[in-house]
């Protein structure tokens, strides 16, 4: 059985981002399409084994609904993905499934298990922690193959790459190394087995009107070595790209089959390979696809030749990671390679273009101080993106940034479920994590009041949006 673990309660995990680790948030009735999950499905199918499939998440599952999904599917083998913000709560659920149906082999996935499965295995009755690289479809279809020849056994687990479990207390490690990852693999029919239509989000255009999206993958890894980065941890450093024919295969199944017109490509380096780029926009072109996507991208890899192409073919909307405006901050600690320069050309040809632009951006990297962050806040208001996503810098276990960190003695906690991208948990050298907090409210009201007063599209998608997030906010604390 392939299960998509709940929320915690009060609380709404996006297990594919930050590298595999998640993010938490608090937005209820959004949950993104557990992509893992359908390539875990596809594994098994092309694997001929009998299997279920559950996404506890989306259907707003309690702990008690989630054991008994298992428990009355009766599954020799449950695979589960775990998250940095939520690790507690899923290893405490594991648990109580493997209390319900005893004989259960319970394996665990995702960039938690590649960092720290120690933690895992000892602070829980988890059978199997594997390394590997998301959306693990050549490991579960290892890891059939495995099991169903062998048993569920210690002695089976060696023969699975990247496997870790206890022996006699200690955990010890498959002498395999973790098999490379496809995106090829998919079955475009487990599609079928999800609730395609909750999984939609809207995602506004330059606009301001909404395009329901649904996420997929067209390729994973990042090679980069951004010391805050968890993306090479859990998606790996090789770039694996999926197919053209196929992604034009999954874009017309899922128009034809779920009328879903709006696609978030959840790429991590979208743009890294130009050519393929420019084939795919030219490809969906001459299809008549007639669909809208958005993505995220380097700001150094974009051309306004590529921005064409990609306008043409549909993308209304480019995420863009400008960390800093600092340039001495970008340089060392930020993105190496990147200059404030070409942030500002990427932003203002994308613009041009008509594309709707989001600028994320991370207040706490190394070196940041009071004078750093009215510099971004600066860059911010000239760059004008359409979206700025204002972060606190998380350092990710397994990233060089947590062991700086961990090092020079600026981690406040080690409780996970803190380790969220939006709240402060590590402060520099000169900023307290109190004031990286208080510097993301005054940085998001500063950067709205400038949109404001020189973004007349923005004011009024503003006073229009106002009623319904005062009555959000009104519910919210009625709630509590």
């Amino acid at each position: 059985m392939l299960l998509n673990l709940p929320s915690p309660r009060g609380r709404n995990i996006y297990r594919g981002y930050a590298g595999d680790f998640g993010l938490a948030g608090t937005i209820a009735d959004e949950t993104l399409l557990p992509i893992h999950l359908a390539y875990g499905a596809s594994a098994a199918k092309r694997q001929g084994c009998e299997y279920d499939v559950a996404d506890a998440q989306v259907l707003r599952y309690g702990s008690s609904q989630a054991v008994d999904v298992v428990r009355r599917s009766t599954p020799d083998i449950l695979v589960s993905w775990l998250a940095l913000p939520s690790l507690h709560d899923d290893l405490a659920l594991l648990d109580e499934i493997k209390r319900a149906v005893p004989g259960v082999v319970v394996v665990a996935l995702g960039a938690v298990c590649n960092v720290m499965p120690e933690e895992v295995l000892l602070k829980s009755n988890v059978d199997m922690a594997v390394c590997g690289w998301y959306p693990h479809y050549n490991l579960i279809s290892q890891a059939i193959q495995v099991l169903r020849s062998s048993g569920p056994g210690q002695a089976a687990f060696d023969k699975i790459g990247g496997a870790r479990y206890l022996k006699q207390g200690q955990m010890v490690q498959s002498p395999i190394e973790p098999c490379e990852e496809t995106l090829d693999e998919l079955a475009l029919d487990v599609y079928r087995q999800l609730p395609i239509q909750k999984y939609l989000r809207d995602v506004p255009d330059i606009r301001g009107s909404t395009i329901k999206c649904i996420s997929i993958a067209t390729s994973t890894g990042c090679p980069y070595a951004c010391m805050y980065c968890p993306y090479p941890i859990g998606y790996g450093r090789k770039v694996t790209h999926k197919s053209i024919p196929r992604i034009l295969d999954e874009l017309e199944s899922l128009k034809t089959n779920f009328a879903v017109t709006g696609f978030s490509f959840r790429d991590q380096l979208f743009t890294h390979n130009k050519q393929r780029v420019e084939d795919l926009c030219d490809e969906m072109v001459r299809r008549d696809l007639n669909v809208k996507w958005h993505v995220e991208a380097r700001a150094d890899e974009v051309t306004d030749g590529l921005l064409t192409k990609m306008r043409r073919a549909g993308c209304f909307r480019i995420h863009y990671g400008v960390e800093t405006g600092s340039p001495e901050m970008l340089r060392k600690t930020g993105k190496p390679g990147l200059e404030i320069d070409m942030a500002k050309k990427a932003f203002k040809m994308t613009k041009e273009m008509g594309i709707a632009t989001t600028a994320h951006m991370m207040l706490g990297l190394p070196g940041e101080n009071q004078e750093t962050l009215k510099i971004s806040l600066d860059l911010l208001c000239q760059i004008n993106p359409d979206v700025a996503s204002l972060n606190v810098t998380t350092p990710y276990p397994g990233t060089k940034l947590f062991r700086m960190a961990d090092e020079k003695g600026w981690l406040s906690t080690r409780d996970w479920s803190r380790y969220t991208s939006f709240d402060a948990i590590m402060r520099t050298d000169e900023l307290t994590t109190a004031q990286l907090s208080e510097a993301r409210k005054v940085m998001r009201r500063r950067f709205r009041n400038f949109k404001l007063r020189h973004d007349s599209e923005y004011r009024r998608l503003y006073l229009k949006a106002l009623p319904k997030a005062v009555l959000g906010r009104l519910a919210s604390l009625f709630r509590s």
